[in-house]
């Protein structure tokens, strides 16, 4: 069909999920390289295999090319990019488990690049920092850069090699976005060769190592003034510790983060401590802190058998903090805190978060009494008072209790509003299914404030005795505490 068509550009998107599927026909239209404008490849590892001996000579209009192999490959040589590819006018390169050549020649004549993106990259595509940017010197205008390596790479025998390396500085004077991900070995000896005077933003996950060194980092964000922001989150979930600096959305990571890949939550407190020092030119500038915890992302209790060293651990957290005033803790790291902060050197406890002014907590409301009370009672002795806030957050986990609470929901809750509650909206949401016996359960009912006057049948004198009757003898608490909360959240896992 397209020796039919007149010369038009060509834009080339081909995504597939099916080894099997047919492609003969995007075969052919990559063999039009003086038409291409675009190429976008996703497949999986067998199908890309096919397509990119394709992708070789001269494109000369080529501006975007990306490739990403959808699997992982079983035998089979890893996926290189031809040694013959070149495409003077390219601006946009998104390689994902997806090698250059070695050498990285392939970047000589891409001397237009804007975007270059290599992540996944295997043990065969490895290039060291200097030959990186060795290449990227001749790159002017790049603007974002992503290198991220699947496995940890180099092995920890040729990682002394990095820093003897010759160190000469390169400038990339139009970066505004760094991504890396890998060892610390080699992000170091890679922020330690650039300068980026523009740069905007800099996300880096690094894969744990029990001690980290990071002197040129710390060096890097010394120098860069954009990365500092008063809006800072400091967050655990199941994979890893992450501070954040700058606002987050689902768009947005902030202005500079840094996650740490470990699952243990002491070795999490652990690396945090550790690699709080080097972020301190960005941390000593927060005013506004997060402490929370991704119990979306968690499966079971991920603290189970962490070992952690009190109050002497968070201290070491938060010192870098000098001038946070308003402090957010979610659940259940409040608790941690809380229990770290019941010591008897108040002015230890005084000392943590010196400018602190306002606390924002998330309890459980039936394992928290007085949260926070040491060190409320420390800071005004010392003549800084906390406000304190609480939200209360109510955890069940017995599976005999969640089974009578979906039965008791399911069979009498409609009635039950009806007859106690206002007709404005309903107070309750149900928001996961019963499952199979045995399978992984996990329920959350939400209570809001709104609206209502009686929840508790044995309270109301005119009430029946199918509503005093309506809960089990474990619900008798939670609906008395309802009315007093804003928000109570029941939680099986």
């Amino acid at each position: 069909m397209l020796a039919h068509l007149p010369p038009l550009p060509l834009l080339i998107d081909y995504r597939s999920t099916d080894p099997a599927e047919d492609n003969s026909g995007i075969h052919h239209a990559i063999q039009q390289r003086d038409r291409i404008d675009r190429v976008v490849l996703q497949a999986p590892h067998s199908t890309l295999e096919q397509l990119i001996v394709t992708i070789d000579e001269l494109f000369p209009r080529l501006d975007a090319l990306s490739l990403l192999s959808t699997t992982k490959s079983e035998g089979s040589s890893e996926l290189t990019l031809p040694r013959t590819f070149t495409a003077p006018n390219l601006r946009y390169l998104t390689l994902h488990s997806i090698s250059l050549p070695t050498g990285l020649q392939t970047l000589t004549s891409a001397s237009s690049l804007v975007t270059l993106e290599l992540t996944d990259i295997q043990y065969p595509g490895y290039f060291t920092p200097e030959q990186l940017l060795t290449q990227l010197q001749h790159i002017p205008h790049l603007q974002e850069l992503s290198i991220g390596f699947f496995v940890p790479l180099p092995s920890p025998s040729a990682e002394e090699e990095l820093m003897r390396e010759p160190m000469m500085s390169t400038t990339l004077p139009a970066l505004t976005w760094l991504e890396f991900r890998g060892e610390s070995a080699y992000l170091e000896s890679l922020v330690a060769r650039i300068r980026a005077p523009l740069l905007e933003r800099f996300n880096v996950t690094l894969f744990y190592n029990l001690i980290f060194t990071l002197p040129h980092l710390f060096e890097f964000i010394e120098k860069t003034e954009e990365l500092r922001h008063p809006v800072a989150s400091v967050i655990f979930n199941e994979e890893a510790v992450a501070f954040v600096i700058g606002p987050r959305d689902y768009s947005n990571a902030g202005t500079f983060s840094l996650h740490i890949s470990c699952k243990p939550f002491d070795w999490q407190i652990d690396s945090a401590t550790q690699v709080c020092s080097v972020l301190a030119p960005v941390l000593s500038v927060v005013e506004d802190l997060t402490l929370e915890c991704d119990e979306l992302s968690l499966q079971g209790d991920w603290r189970k058998d962490s070992e952690i060293d009190g109050i002497e651990a968070w201290h070491g957290i938060f010192w870098p903090f000098s001038v946070v005033k308003k402090l957010h803790i979610g659940h259940p790291l409040a608790l941690e805190f809380s229990g770290a902060l019941e010591s008897d050197n108040a002015g230890f406890i005084a000392e943590i978060l010196p400018e602190l002014q306002e606390l924002q907590a998330v309890v459980n409301g039936w394992e928290a009494t007085n949260p926070f009370a040491a060190f409320i009672d420390a800071r005004r002795d010392a003549g800084r008072p906390v406000q304190a806030m609480f939200e209360e957050t109510i955890l069940f986990s017995s599976q005999m209790r969640l089974r009578r609470l979906d039965e008791t929901l399911s069979r009498d809750w409609q009635g039950h509003v009806e007859r106690h509650e206002p007709r404005s909206s309903p107070f309750v949401q149900q928001t996961a299914e019963v499952p199979e016996e045995g399978a992984s359960r996990q329920t959350h009912v939400n209570v809001s404030r709104a609206g209502f006057e009686r929840i508790d049948g044995e309270d109301d004198p005119n009430a029946s005795a199918a509503d005093k009757d309506f809960k089990p003898l474990f619900l008798k608490d939670l609906f008395r505490y309802a009315r007093f909360a804003n928000r109570v959240s029941v939680s099986y896992k």
